[in-house]
């Protein structure tokens, strides 16, 4: 009784739709090692990958739609992945994210 409890807070939780009902958030990131199901997190929304916006093998960027709203989501690196590399490298990669935000603010 209690693993299918768990699984059904879980499932909801781990859903963009949810966070996104609640803050109605501009920007989110999600820092994260990697995730091949984005069709099962972003369930309940429409969402779209914008090349432009994304550098694959560091970030992706999505353009999510949910109630008629417009909310843009960024996945990246976890930051423990980061301890191995360079200073450079990381802050190249916090800065692009920067860029990449200030760019997202504006539309």
């Amino acid at each position: 009784k209690y693993e299918h409890i768990f699984n059904t807070a879980n499932d909801v939780l781990n859903k963009y739709k949810f966070i996104a009902d609640i803050y109605s958030p501009k920007i989110s990131f999600c820092f994260c090692w990697e995730f091949d199901d984005w069709d099962k997190y972003f369930d309940g929304c429409n969402y779209d990958w914008l090349e432009e916006y994304s550098c694959p093998d560091r970030y992706c960027t999505y353009k999510v739609q949910f109630h008629n709203k417009v909310s843009f989501f960024i996945e990246t690196k976890h930051p423990s992945s980061l301890k191995f590399k360079c200073n450079e490298g990381r802050e190249r990669l916090m800065q692009e994210l920067v860029n990449v935000y200030n760019k997202l603010v504006v539309l």
